[in-house]
C-alpha cells in the first residue's frame, strides 16, 4: 500500500471536497457583542445600507481614533445580520491579522477537518470558498493598510459585501467607498452620556452640555468620562471637568472598568503616531499644533491658519506631515486651515513617561515653538498660548 493510499484511508472524505462544494453551516458568524449603548449615526447607518444597495462592494468607514467606527459597524452588522450568510468579523489591523481571521473562516467552513490544513491553507480555501459562494459579509476592524485589503476588491465583485472600519482618510479610492465618520451631534453626545451615567442610579445631570462641548462630541471621550463618573460613586459632570483641569493626565489615560488602556483617550491614538515614525517631523508638528488656542483667541473650533506654520521647515518636509496627519486622521485640512480636535489637542500636550511621543521634553519643547509662532497671530502674544492651555507645569 503506497503512501497515497494510506492518506486515503485516515483522512476524512471532507477534506478533499472543494470549497466551491461546501455550504456554511446555517448561523455561522463571529460577531462582537452588540453595542450596549448606542446613540444617533442614523444617517451613517443608512449611508451604509444605500451604498450596498446601489452596488458597493466594499465601504470603508474612516475617522478619527475613538470617533466609534467600530461601533457604527457592529450596530449596522446586528441590525443587517439576516441579509447575509455568513457574517465573519476579522481583526484587519494586519496582513497577518487578515490571514488569521480568514483561516478561522476556513476553519468553521470544514470544522471536522481544520486540524490537517496549516493556517496558510486554510486561509486559501476561505478565499476560493467566498469567490464562489455570494450572499456573504465580511467585517474587518482596524485596517491600517489598504493594499492588505485590496485581493477582497475581486472576491467580493457580485459575490459578497466588505465593511471596513480605518483610521486611514485616503488611499482607498481605487479599493473601497470611503464613508467619513464625524463626531456625534450635541445631541447624540448628551444622550450618550446621560444614558451610560443614569443608567447606575445617577440622578444629577447638569453640566452635561458643557462637558460633552469640552470632550468635543468624540464618541470614546463621552463613554469614558460617563463610565468614570459612575465609577467614581456618582461624580458630577462639573466635577470631572474640574479634575480634566487639575490633573489632565490621570484623567486622560484613566481606564474604566472593561476597558484596556488603548481603549482611553491618552492611548488610542499612540498606534497611529508609531505609525508615522517614518516621518519624523509629523509627531513634532502634531505637538506644536496642540498649544495653539481656540476660538476665544480668533481660532474657532481649534481652527489654525496653515501659514501659521510656514516657516517650521522647508515645504516639501511641511506638506509631508501635513499629509501625513491628515491622512490618519489626526488633523483635518482644507486650503487655508488645519483643524484639530480638541481631545487631541489636550492629550498630545500632556507629557505621559510610557510614551514614546509625549515626554516632558517634547512637550515643553513644542510647547516653545508654539509660542513663537503664535506672536504673529495674536495681540497678545504668546502668553495667549499660556492663558489658553494653563500656566506651565
Amino acid at each position: 500500500m503506497n503512501s497515497l493510499t494510506e492518506l486515503a484511508l485516515t483522512v476524512p472524505a471532507e477534506a478533499f471536497l472543494s470549497p466551491s462544494s461546501i455550504d456554511a453551516s446555517p448561523g455561522l458568524a463571529n460577531l462582537p457583542d452588540e453595542p450596549r449603548t448606542f446613540v444617533g449615526r442614523d444617517d451613517e447607518l443608512l449611508a451604509i445600507s444605500r451604498g450596498f444597495a446601489e452596488g458597493a462592494m466594499m465601504q470603508a468607514l474612516s475617522g478619527l481614533g475613538g470617533v466609534g467606527k467600530t461601533t457604527l459597524a457592529a450596530q449596522w452588522t446586528v441590525q443587517n445580520i439576516t441579509q447575509y450568510h455568513p457574517v465573519w468579523w476579522i481583526d484587519g489591523s494586519s496582513a497577518e491579522s487578515i490571514t488569521a481571521g480568514l483561516a478561522h473562516l476556513g476553519g468553521q467552513l470544514q470544522d471536522l477537518v481544520a486540524k490537517l490544513f496549516t493556517e496558510a491553507a486554510l486561509c486559501e480555501r476561505a478565499k476560493q470558498w467566498l469567490a464562489t459562494h455570494s450572499g456573504w459579509l465580511l467585517v474587518l476592524d482596524n485596517v491600517n493598510n489598504p493594499d492588505d485589503v485590496r485581493f477582497l476588491k475581486a472576491i467580493a465583485r457580485n459575490r459578497g459585501r466588505v465593511l471596513i472600519t480605518t483610521r486611514l482618510a485616503t488611499g482607498w479610492h481605487d479599493v473601497a467607498t470611503a464613508v467619513p465618520v464625524r463626531v456625534l451631534t450635541q445631541a447624540a453626545a448628551v444622550d450618550l452620556f446621560t444614558q451610560i451615567y443614569t443608567e447606575s442610579g445617577q440622578r444629577e445631570t447638569g453640566g452635561i452640555v458643557e462637558l460633552c462641548a469640552e470632550l468635543g462630541y468624540l464618541a470614546l471621550a463621552i463613554q469614558q468620562a460617563a463610565a468614570y463618573c459612575v465609577l467614581e460613586n456618582g461624580m458630577t459632570a462639573p466635577q470631572y471637568l474640574a479634575k480634566m483641569a487639575e490633573v489632565p493626565d490621570v484623567m486622560h489615560q484613566a481606564p474604566y472598568e472593561g476597558l484596556l488602556m488603548e481603549r482611553t483617550m491618552a492611548g488610542v491614538w499612540e498606534p497611529s503616531l508609531d505609525r508615522l515614525a517614518d516621518t519624523p517631523f509629523a509627531g513634532d508638528l502634531l505637538r506644536i499644533l496642540a498649544w495653539f488656542p481656540s476660538a476665544e483667541y480668533g481660532f474657532p473650533n481649534t481652527r489654525i491658519p496653515r501659514k501659521a506654520v510656514d516657516t517650521l521647515v522647508e515645504p516639501p518636509q511641511l506638506v509631508r506631515a501635513l499629509g501625513r496627519l491628515a491622512a490618519h486622521s489626526l488633523i483635518g485640512l482644507d486650503q487655508k486651515y488645519i483643524h484639530v480636535h480638541r481631545v487631541v489637542q489636550a492629550v498630545v500636550r500632556t507629557p505621559r513617561e510610557s510614551s514614546v511621543h509625549r515626554s516632558q521634553e517634547q512637550v515643553d519643547a513644542a510647547r516653545t515653538r508654539a509660542e513663537l509662532l503664535f506672536q504673529g497671530f495674536s495681540p497678545n502674544g504668546s502668553r495667549a498660548v499660556l492663558r489658553a492651555r494653563g500656566e506651565a507645569r
